[in-house]
């Protein structure tokens, strides 16, 4: 038997046709088993990576969908061979980060009152309380929605108490689930640190917020979580235009 060159990613034996007497084999990198690189491994080293870079803009588990997608397309291109495969993750992480930048608004410019999308798992707390919080402080200035990405059957009665208690009542609502026309239709979504991966959709604002999940915490701990999502709410409130001070030009000029 002859001899066996040995590579990381497969095997060589002397007397094969795409060895010669040069002292490079020809076709070396078709012959060879290509490196299997794994799509979830790469998708989240480069996740990782990017993170600190778009905090407060897009999940981790959203630079991760997106990375996934990136994997893909340039996976297509390789031929085969460890050669190509080795540029993989760099083509991805380069993807991912021209993609993100390319939709990433530092600040919220609309041509009217936008509609905002409040986007957590089981749409029975966070994005709920978000989405009542702004649908009582907006006054016109924004249309609120939420839903889930896993709705389950009914509100949290912690979160339903907290609202009623600022004068807010949600009980005619029900959690729904988060679909392609919701995420399309909306100017503004928001996920609530929930881990949600949300497709990247040009066009459309971002934001994350890192709040606790309320499931399965008392009411007192439910009322912290609802002030720091009215907090929140404020905030974005106050970037967007008020309707009412370009309608009244006397209260504009003052």
């Amino acid at each position: 038997m002859g001899t066996v060159a040995s590579g990381r990613c497969g095997t060589l034996r002397q007397g094969d046709p795409t060895l010669s007497r040069h002292s490079i084999p020809r076709k070396v990198i078709v012959a060879m088993i290509p490196c299997k690189l794994e799509e979830s491994d790469v998708a989240r080293e480069v996740a990782l990576k990017l993170a600190p870079e778009f905090v407060g803009f897009f999940s981790l588990e959203t630079i991760e969908r997106s990375a996934a997608e990136g994997y893909a397309y340039y996976s297509a291109m390789v031929e085969s061979g460890e050669a190509m495969a080795n540029y993989l993750p760099i083509l991805t992480e380069r993807f991912v980060r021209n993609r993100l930048h390319f939709v990433r608004t530092d600040r919220l410019v609309f041509a009217h009152a936008p509609v905002v999308l409040f986007v957590c798992v089981r749409n029975a707390g966070r994005s709920q309380i978000a989405a009542a919080l702004l649908r009582h402080y907006g006054e016109g200035r924004a249309w609120a929605r939420s839903a889930g990405s896993a709705p389950v059957a009914e509100i949290q009665p912690e979160v339903l108490t907290a609202l009623l208690e600022r004068g807010i009542d949600i009980s005619d609502q029900a959690p729904k689930q988060v679909t392609n026309e919701a995420l399309r239709s909306a100017d503004l979504i928001v996920t609530l640190g929930c881990g949600d991966a949300c497709p990247i959709l040009p066009g459309k604002h971002y934001l994350d917020w890192a709040v606790p999940d309320p499931h399965g915490r008392s009411l007192a701990a439910v009322r912290i979580i609802v002030a720091d999502i009215a907090d929140r709410v404020q905030a974005l409130l106050a970037e967007l235009p008020d309707p009412r001070a370009e309608e009244d030009p006397a209260s504009a000029q003052s």
